[in-house]
């Protein structure tokens, strides 16, 4: 990402397929933040991303020199949502005080509040941006959606809503959609006032909308649920394209889904990998100080340190208050350096290593051990033609982490107690490696 091309280089035009998102991988990471991003976003026209963090910052950087240009600090109102305007450098932000829930218009050139937008009562929850005009709408959890003007302090429109509201403008500005309730509402923008002119059904699933968005050209839409489900629509006829699933999110998280520039893919962030448990020490009739805990398949995985050997084993959920009953036990690594651990899962009465993954400390009674592998927060990518993942890419958030593509370029971004920036690996694709 960083640095220009030599003379020597040629310039690489890629379009994107399948094989390239199974190549991408991060590029950079900035793990420089005290607290989880809460959201991002690209600017239009420019390289420009905006991040804002629960540590009560605001970053601008730019992408084509992979650098932070500015940090300003939010520490009275806090800072959640975050938006470009049209101009690079001002955006439009969400508290997180959880005393002042009014929007404002910051300009990041020199960290003064050009205007306030004061009318909801409870934590905004979703924020989008009109491209073609300066018109922007909010939805809150005090149920109400509000339409705005960068120009005026007072909203221009009120929309009452049943639910927790997802809210998002097509790329021309001329409809936007609030979903809320198991259906999305599509409204004209310039007569909203007669209420939505189509309501589109997306198959039953009424848990809490979380994110809506449209693709670049129009012709799709994406709506994410609390329930992790990906919906994604015909946005002209309402048809349900797919529903894509991973695991259900908790209600202060957000469960993010970005197109891909071209609209032939959808990638989303998720929690969809082995579950982190706490460990509960116990002591065996020997007197050794072991830990137990239960997987998905309701076996126990249990450790035991006996002197400088980490056992490892496996006994019936059943025998647990009794004793341990002992399958198989395998010396793995030695205390002192102990940097992996493999997790097995028993199913079947077969053994099948799923990942492998650092470990803290095991020492002592009352104390836990995580397994930093198991956490959430993964990414996936499914193919909308034919609705099958075509990628995934675990992690080690417990959170599932703010998702984006860049605007027309092969790049997406994610965001979580780090900002990573993923891009092909060309050493990894063959269309790319025959030319050399």
């Amino acid at each position: 990402m960083a640095g220009g091309q030599t003379d020597g280089e040629d310039k690489v035009s890629l379009e994107l397929t399948e094989e390239i998102i199974q190549s991408m991988e991060v590029g950079m990471a900035f793990r420089d933040y005290n607290g989880r991003i809460s959201s991002m976003d690209f600017h239009r026209t420019s390289n420009y991303l905006v991040t804002a963090s629960d540590d009560e910052s605001i970053r601008l950087y730019d992408v084509s020199n992979a650098t932070c240009l500015k940090t300003i600090n939010s520490k009275k109102y806090g800072v959640d949502l975050v938006s470009f305007t049209s101009h690079p450098t001002t955006v439009i932000y969400s508290s997180k005080n959880g005393w002042d829930e009014s929007l404002r218009l910051l300009s990041l050139h020199d960290n003064k509040y050009l205007r306030y937008f004061k009318g909801h009562h409870d934590r905004v929850v979703s924020l989008s941006l009109c491209a073609r005009t300066e018109c922007f709408i909010s939805g809150s959890l005090d149920r109400t959606v509000l339409l705005w003007d960068q120009r005026a302090d007072k909203c221009q429109g009120l929309l009452r809503v049943k639910g927790r509201p997802a809210t998002a403008y097509d790329d021309q500005g001329l409809v936007f959609a609030v979903a809320f309730g198991g259906s999305i509402r599509m409204f004209d923008s310039r007569n909203y006032e007669k209420g939505p002119y189509e309501i589109f059904s997306v198959g039953g699933d009424v848990s809490d909308a979380n994110v809506v968005k449209f693709s670049n050209d129009g012709r799709l839409m994406l709506l994410t649920t609390k329930d992790g489900r990906i919906h994604v629509l015909d946005s002209f006829r309402g048809t349900l394209l797919g529903t894509y699933n991973v695991k259900p999110v908790s209600s202060d998280s957000t469960l993010e889904a970005s197109f891909s520039p071209e609209g032939m893919f959808v990638i989303s962030g998720s929690s969809e990998v082995l579950q982190e448990h706490p460990f509960c020490y116990i002591r065996t009739r020997q007197g050794k100080t072991g830990c137990t805990v239960f997987d998905m398949t309701c076996s126990v995985l249990g450790l035991m340190l006996e002197g400088q050997k980490l056992q490892f084993f496996v006994t019936h959920p059943k025998k647990v208050e009794q004793d341990w009953t002992w399958i198989c036990s395998r010396s793995l690594v030695c205390a002192k350096d102990v940097n992996a651990l493999l997790i097995l899962i028993i199913g079947n009465s077969t053994r099948k290593t799923v990942s492998s993954s650092p470990m803290s400390h095991v020492e002592g009674t009352n104390q836990t051990v995580g397994f930093a592998g198991s956490g959430d927060g993964s990414v996936y990518a499914w193919s909308i033609r034919s609705g099958k993942e075509v990628a995934s890419w675990l992690s080690t958030e417990n959170n599932p982490p703010v998702i984006k593509w860049a605007p027309g370029s092969l790049m997406f971004v994610t965001g979580s107690s780090e900002l990573s920036f993923w891009i092909p690996d060309l050493s990894k694709l063959a269309a790319y490696i025959g030319r050399k």
